[in-house]
């Protein structure tokens, strides 16, 4: 299959793909008992991003600069070979490649969504090597729901970091207080009240963080 037709394939792909985030059943949010992000949200989250990597590498600018500069450049000549329709079917291949591991993914999570009609994606893929190419006004959509899922993999990444650092946070601060037991010290006022002010804080960002971008 060329990079064309991978294309098209990817575009089919990123049309629907606006349907398959949070807000339409995935297990994502805090769990019913405890204060626990679940995994999923995250797991989610990387698997929109190599699919929003891999829709930008099969744009049309990125497709044309493969085929006039890639795959002529010498290196690509020495190492693998000078024969283009070669060269193409090897690219191909690759992205073929990434577009599966993506696709698994993807009908991973839809059999973990509530709504029975996200199930069973792989019959849903299948097909997509039979379509038609897509039309330019299909493209930007896909294009618009690329961006969305984007922006929600901007905001998970952020309350990752977020949730990093208060762990980071609650570890230092278990730790002094350990050691002012240790010693025999009074655990009120000075550099420990400051770091259980500061600990405060962060589970005050991390719990508006969740409920503005994961609940």
């Amino acid at each position: 299959m060329g990079p064309e037709k991978t294309l098209a394939v990817l575009d089919t792909l990123g049309s629907s793909m606006s349907n398959l985030n949070g807000r339409s059943g995935f297990v994502t949010g805090i769990a019913s008992r405890g204060n626990i992000i679940s995994i999923l949200a995250f797991e989610v989250s990387n698997t929109i991003s190599k699919g929003a990597n891999l829709f930008q590498s099969l744009s049309e600018e990125n497709v044309e600069f493969l085929k006039k500069e890639i795959l002529h450049s010498e290196g690509v000549k020495r190492l693998i070979s000078t024969d283009m329709k070669e060269l193409l079917v090897i690219a191909a291949t690759d992205k073929r490649e990434e577009f599966d591991v993506f696709s698994s993914e993807v009908i991973r999570f839809g059999d973990l969504c509530k709504d029975p009609q996200r199930h069973n994606l792989g019959r849903y893929f299948s097909k997509l090597d039979s379509e038609a190419s897509i039309d330019k006004e299909s493209r930007q959509e896909a294009e618009r729901s690329v961006q969305e899922l984007t922006n929600l993999v901007q905001h998970t990444s952020e309350l990752y970091h977020e949730l990093h650092s208060l762990d980071r946070f609650e570890q230092y601060y278990q730790s002094k207080v350990e050691e002012l037991q240790s010693l025999h010290l009074p655990q009120k006022g000075g550099s420990l009240s400051i770091l259980h002010s500061e600990l405060k804080e962060q589970r005050k960002l991390v719990r508006n963080l969740k409920k503005r971008y994961v609940v």
